[in-house]
């Protein structure tokens, strides 16, 4: 019997040490889940503008969704700075920031550690300051400059390699402009093989990627396109030049010096790959494609690199979240708009968000989070970090709207034996290009110029320009290029970073916008008393217009850009039938 009270003592010691350790248990759970739960407040709190919603409020109304993807990450990576060198097709002419973005993208979704670098600095929204630098110029060749006008990639190598971070691999693809302006193409192997050795002179442990021209939209490269094709052309030269270099000097390129045949790596498709009237510039089709092309060859050794490590490596703050400013979007069949949202914390390093649509023939959405109605119905825009893949979600209404038939009332494509007649005013202030035949206004010309005749617009019209500003350095308020139609005007202000809706010389409504360098497409909208500006279709501000328009009115066209070019090669004025 006293064996059997002590065997029942015994056990229920033992369940009173196991009820303990499992209250002490519960207890360090539910400290720890408190103390990250204020610190995500505090931070969010830290966050906010006095006054404002805290983000994590924020996130709860956008009922947003964590989905955090797991990357492939090394504890202390070493980081690798990457310096994409060349041409206008590297610097992004037309594009935002050419196939860098593409890159960035793939290479973070990758799990490697790096950096964009060089002296040249892109403004795309899409990527943080750290990954918005290069090394590519328009216009530029390879060898020493011979030519006035044609920037020297080699007289630049130190500046490109050594500015904001010295480059640990670079990316190469030159000699666009050798062929299109015929510099140095009969000795081009060996003005080759001199850039190559400048580059290692100047950053001795880089590891070199060189990749071929591309095709352009006639699909060939420039050598070939020029009769320099075969033995005479670079494409066909460049892995023999890379290959010889490696076989002679194998302690100094093995491993470091490698080729890539972007040429035949890319297939572009001339009819999606580049805009109209552009046969040499990728679009941002095309651009991801290369992009594809250079992460293939790249991805590897940059994770590579990344495993040597490095005890001081600091990985920036982290996205936690994502909120989305608007839930809900209706817009009409035809119909461009942007949905906005913002990673969580506000501060944190990689902003980019990935955007989707779940259904395309309803809505669809481009990388900047502008959505286009396709067809009647609803379908759901999500936008997803790059970082952590954290989600939210927009539900988009698309209707069809009234629509109108226009008839076009005025015209002008800007060449010279065209324009002449149409306009009445300060026609001294522009001039025309023997070539292009575009209206073009140079550093402190103005313009303002009246149509000769007043047009009937009536109570729906639409007026459209197409518009190409250079440069968005220094821009002000005071630089804009400007549309009016009686009382209601439009102004393209700084470069095109902003445009505002002016009625009776008041201003009703405005927007901030990304700079682009190509041609766009301002509109002037008005629909039963409700204005609009519009940029490639998508509505950047509308009004509803609390006043009349006269039955008549002449189209006023002025310009205050005193420190760039402003180019126009159409104004179309049409109304509703």
């Amino acid at each position: 019997m006293k064996k059997l009270t002590s065997l029942m003592c015994l056990l229920l010691v033992f369940a009173m040490i196991a009820m303990s350790l499992a209250a002490c248990g519960g207890s360090n759970e539910t400290e720890t889940e408190s103390t990250s739960e204020t610190e995500s407040q505090t931070e969010s709190q830290g966050d906010s503008q006095p006054g404002s919603q805290t983000e994590s409020q924020t996130e709860s109304v956008t009922n947003q969704e964590e989905s955090r993807e797991t990357r492939l990450e090394i504890e202390t990576p070493k980081n690798v700075n990457i310096c994409c060198v060349g041409d206008s097709i590297t610097q992004g002419t037309g594009t935002l920031s050419a196939y860098r973005y593409y890159l960035y993208e793939m290479l973070y979704s990758a799990g490697c550690t790096f950096k964009f670098t060089g002296s040249e600095k892109s403004t795309d929204p899409r990527l943080p300051t750290a990954y918005s630098y290069h090394g590519g110029y328009g216009g530029a060749v390879i060898g020493p400059n011979n030519q006035q006008g044609a920037r020297s990639t080699y007289d630049y190598l130190n500046t490109y390699l050594k500015t904001n971070g010295e480059a640990d691999m670079a990316l190469v693809m030159l000699g666009h402009n050798n062929y299109y302006h015929l510099i140095d193409v009969d000795n081009i192997e060996q003005v080759y093989k001199n850039f190559i050795m400048q580059i290692f002179r100047t950053c001795p442990d880089i590891v070199l990627y060189c990749g071929t021209m591309v095709a352009q939209a006639s699909g060939e490269a420039p050598d070939t396109y020029k009769g320099y094709g075969g033995s005479r052309g670079l494409n066909q030269k460049l892995e023999g030049i890379i290959s010889d270099m490696i076989a002679t000097n194998p302690e100094k390129f093995e491993g470091k010096l490698f080729f890539v045949d972007l040429y035949n790596d890319v297939k572009f498709d001339s009819a999606v790959d580049f805009n109209p009237g552009d046969g040499a510039h990728p679009n941002e089709n095309g651009q991801a494609k290369l992009a594809k092309a250079w992460y293939d060859a790249i991805v590897e050794k940059v994770l590579e690199m990344n495993r040597v490590g490095d005890p001081n490596y600091n990985g920036g703050t982290r996205v936690n979240g994502i909120k989305m400013e608007e839930t809900t979007l209706s817009i009409g069949v035809g119909e461009g708009k942007t949905v906005k949202a913002s990673v969580t914390p506000s501060r944190a390093e990689i902003f980019t968000i990935l955007w989707s649509s779940s259904d395309e023939s309803i809505a669809t959405v481009n990388s900047l989070g502008v959505v286009t109605g396709v067809g009647a119905g609803t379908c759901t825009i999500t936008g997803k970090t790059l970082d952590g893949g954290y989600t939210a979600k927009c539900e988009v209404t698309v209707v069809q709207k009234e629509t109108y038939n226009y008839k076009e009332l005025f015209n002008d494509t800007f060449e010279n034996n065209v324009t002449q007649g149409k306009w009445e005013g300060k026609t001294e202030s522009y001039l025309y290009t023997d070539s292009a035949k575009l209206l073009l206004w140079f550093q402190a010309r103005t313009l303002d110029l009246d149509t000769v005749k007043s047009l009937e617009c009536g109570d729906n019209f639409k007026i459209t320009a197409s518009v190409q500003i250079t440069g968005n350095e220094g821009s002000s308020d005071a630089n804009y290029v400007g549309i009016k139609y009686d009382k209601l005007q439009m102004k393209i202000m700084s470069a095109g970073t902003g445009v505002k809706l002016m009625y009776d010389g008041k201003e009703v409504a405005s927007a901030s916008l990304p700079y682009q360098a190509n041609y766009n497409e301002y509109t002037l909208q008005y629909i039963n008393g409700t204005a609009s500006i519009l940029r490639n279709g998508e509505i950047l501000v509308e009004k509803a217009i609390d006043g009349d328009l006269a039955d008549s009115a002449k189209v006023n066209l002025y310009s205050k850009e005193p420190n760039r070019c402003v180019q126009m090669n159409k104004l179309v004025v049409e109304a509703a039938k």
